[in-house]
């Protein structure tokens, strides 16, 4: 069914809605932005045509699904573009849209419960005969039945939430003893973080990569995939760069982008989303990981190889349009991307976050094929309450080499007085 969308509530915060709104403004689409009271004078609301203020003063405000479904209708929205993180994967909330006579701009409320939960995600691989890692979701075994498990895995594990991302709650347990103490914590974190504290239990790859496939999908069954992203540099679990290619042989990459469609088309997906793999570089073997179905982070690396636009896409996706409508009749990636998370953290106390107010700030602009995303602004507080990154930069250039030598440049005149962050770290470790 075609739709028009002409007005877009957009249920988060920060760069990503200016990130949004830069799409929306193009597509001559009317955007209103959320904030707590916190947040009034926030730069990212000054990308957005109108606002409204979420009631709450903490980012469970941004998970209350009723308000936000008021005020997109308080507003006469047409959609609702969730973002990345908060409700972003949430087929409630999907669901909710829909019965609110609201576009939900991302895949169906049908194709996020299936995907939602990391051991389903698992099965569905599994059954389209994806390589898959042994694994258990550990609900309520017994101490002695999930202990036996373990040893037939072998150590080290990986304990994970089945909900989630962003590396929340994910410890990594070198030894049996150890087993029942990281348990409890993983399944606190799952539970305060995403409402589950169910925990995937697998074997935990030392000697690893992270590659995922970007793949769009239309509401009629035709879908391509959009090359790859190596995600391999991170901490605690988290991404901090992503290239748009990787060491790993391009034979092993074709593998993963046919199998990232096959599943995309096994159970009918309806959007763009990110099928990502881990591979086991001593075995030289890979492993499905889960389906991100929603925008990511890096989705800015590949579109600056690609000169698509991802946001776009989504949305006309959600109006009805085909691929043939929306994408060129042949997708070619140009040269290099890569993409680094500035985070308000302190690297010499082992990453740890920070906090504090923006006495000075200066990032060069206008730099050539260089995208500065960010909410920051000198005088503006940066607390605890959301996600770390202040800031992510993406630049292309025609080779690795040129591409990292650039960004070091563009890093060593970045200025940033009175919150710690990672951008000194960059440019002590050398190449990503």
């Amino acid at each position: 069914m075609n739709v028009s969308i002409k007005k877009v509530l957009i249920a988060n915060q920060g760069e990503v809605v200016i990130r949004i709104c830069r799409t929306l403004k193009k597509k001559g689409i009317r955007s209103v932005g959320l904030y707590l009271s916190s947040q009034v004078n926030d730069h990212y609301l000054h990308a957005c045509d109108e606002s409204a203020m979420l009631e709450g003063d903490d980012l469970q405000a941004y998970l209350g699904m009723d308000q936000i479904i008021e005020l997109a209708k308080k507003h006469e929205c047409d959609a609702i573009h969730p973002g990345y993180g908060f409700l972003s994967e949430n087929a409630e909330f999907a669901k909710a849209c829909e019965y609110a006579g609201l576009v939900f701009i991302g895949p169906s409320a049908r194709c996020l419960a299936m995907l939602g939960d990391k051991s389903s995600a698992k099965d569905l691989a599994k059954n389209a005969k994806i390589p898959v890692l042994q694994n258990l979701a550990h609900i309520d075994l017994n101490e002695k039945h999930l202990t036996q498990v373990a040893q037939k895995m072998g150590f080290p594990l990986l304990l994970k939430p089945v909900m989630g991302g962003g590396g929340k709650g994910m410890l990594v347990v070198e030894r049996q003893e150890d087993l029942l103490t990281l348990l409890r914590q993983a399944k606190a974190t799952a539970r305060s973080s995403f409402g589950n504290e169910t925990v995937l239990i697998e074997p935990y790859i030392r000697n690893a990569k992270h590659v995922e496939i970007q793949v769009v999908m239309d509401q009629y069954g035709k879908g391509v995939h959009i090359f790859e992203r190596d995600c391999s540099a991170q901490r605690r679990h988290q991404k901090i760069i992503e290239e748009s290619e990787s060491s790993i042989p391009d034979s092993m990459i074709k593998s993963m982008q046919r199998d990232a469609l096959t599943l995309a088309k096994k159970i009918k997906y309806d959007n763009i989303g990110t099928v990502e793999f881990i591979i086991d570089l001593d075995r030289k073997k890979y492993f499905f990981m889960e389906v991100n179905p929603r925008l990511q982070v890096e989705h800015s690396v590949t579109e600056h190889c690609t000169q698509l636009d991802l946001v776009k896409i989504q949305i006309e996706i959600c109006e009805g349009k085909s691929l043939k409508e929306i994408l060129p009749s042949k997708i070619i990636k140009n040269g290099y991307a890569i993409e680094v998370r500035i985070y308000a953290e302190d690297a010499e106390q082992g990453f740890l976050p920070a906090s504090g107010t923006i006495l000075h700030l200066h990032v060069p602009q206008g730099k050539e094929n260089i995208q500065i995303d960010s909410n920051l602004r000198k005088g503006q507080k940066v607390s605890f309450l959301f996600d770390p990154m202040m800031m992510k930069v993406t630049l292309s250039a025609a080779t690795r080499a040129e591409g990292i030598e650039n960004l070091k440049r563009f890093l060593h005149e970045i200025v940033l007085f009175g919150v710690k962050s990672n951008v000194s770290f960059y440019l002590v470790v050398g190449n990503p």
